[in-house]
């Protein structure tokens, strides 16, 4: 495993507008692009350890692959699809060896600008509406089985 990078303040401040970080910089870093050099694994990590709570699950190598009919997917497929995977990040990895020195950031063909409204209390629907047809009722909201222990 190969460490990652994140951007530094210095970096933004050389590629964005006063180093300020937009929307467009955050989606990028969670899928691991833009400024910020990530594998797919830290990316897994990262992920999973917000799903479990803050609990970093260590990945394990799993000794075969199942297709969705329950047939073990051949060495012939696994090696394709290693072959396949690989080549996208050796270009992926091409692509961070492009000397881009002077080249100007890419204009958006529609004005950048904050799409949230102003949070402001509005009337709701009927709660006795809305819980006419749940199956199951308590204080006021959907009453759900417990599937998470």
């Amino acid at each position: 495993e190969k460490d990652g990078a994140v951007a530094s303040r210095e970096t933004y401040a050389k590629l964005r507008n006063n180093g300020k970080i937009g929307p467009g910089d955050v989606l990028n870093a969670a899928i691991g692009q833009g400024d910020n050099n990530f594998t797919p694994m830290q990316i897994a990590k990262y992920i999973s350890s917000i799903a479990n709570g803050g609990t970093v699950v260590k990945p394990t190598i799993v000794k075969s692959i199942l297709n969705s009919d329950g047939t073990e997917v051949s060495r012939e497929e696994l090696e394709k699809y290693t072959t396949e995977l690989s080549d996208i990040v050796n270009f992926a990895n091409e692509l961070s060896n492009i000397d881009v020195d002077g080249v100007q950031p890419t204009n958006h063909i529609l004005d950048i600008k904050n799409v949230f409204r102003k949070d402001e209390v509005q009337p709701s629907y009927d709660r006795e509406k809305i819980l006419k047809n749940a199956p199951s009722k308590d204080a006021g909201c959907v009453s759900v089985p417990k599937v998470v222990e």
